[in-house]
């Protein structure tokens, strides 16, 4: 029986949201036992069931979030009002209500992985211009990740100064978040330092 496969196009280098996906496909393989192959700017994942090892991986990001997490100094930043109204149009009431902080939405999205990319296929990216659209582009990137854009955004001692706006769709909304959360994890929280996997070869 093949494996399934799940088709990442990559967003361009020197962005942020490129070195959180790779990031997040690294831990795939790590977590959910899955195969990886990244060549230039295509990323694919390979299991023999992709449910189980997105399922594998969800449940041990949530595990580190919700047991880990415990007693330990990490503060997430509240959600930005934008993103309170983008998440408005595909998330139900009751769901948003509980949405506070970027760690809570991240949270949300993570558990969302097995039925968002369980069933392989791909996840496009299209740049053009100054903008990079990913998947069907519908709805905005979130203000936490768009670090290239606000002279004020976050720095993780790495120049994210590519100049870009970008959309994205609910299966994007998941491999960012999901690469924020384990490198962040990875350092136990201790200095809020990110350590990111970025892949600069092929692996």
């Amino acid at each position: 029986m093949s494996d399934e496969q799940l088709i990442i196009e990559l967003p361009p280098t020197g962005t942020l949201i490129r070195d959180l996906a790779i990031t997040a496909i690294n831990m795939v393989r790590v977590f959910g036992g899955a195969s990886i192959s990244i060549k230039g700017n295509t990323a694919v994942i390979s299991h023999g069931s992709l449910q189980a090892a997105f399922s594998r991986f969800s449940n041990e990001i949530h595990y580190i979030y919700r047991v880990k997490n415990k007693g330990k100094n990490i503060r997430w930043p509240y959600l930005h009002v934008n993103d309170k109204g983008t998440l408005k149009r595909i998330i139900p009431p009751n769901e948003l209500d509980r949405i506070k902080t970027y760690g809570d939405a991240a949270e949300l999205f993570i558990r969302k992985i097995p039925q968002l990319l369980g069933k392989g296929g791909i996840l496009p990216v299209k740049v053009g211009g100054n903008s990079i659209q990913l998947g069907r582009g519908e709805l905005s990137m979130f203000q936490l990740f768009k670090v290239e854009l606000y002279e004020t955004g976050l720095s993780y001692n790495m120049p994210y100064q590519l100049k870009i706006n970008v959309r994205m769709d609910d299966s994007w909304a998941s491999p960012p978040p999901s690469g924020l959360h384990g490198s962040l994890y990875g350092d136990g929280g201790r200095a809020m330092a990110l350590v990111l996997s970025t892949t600069p070869r092929d692996i």
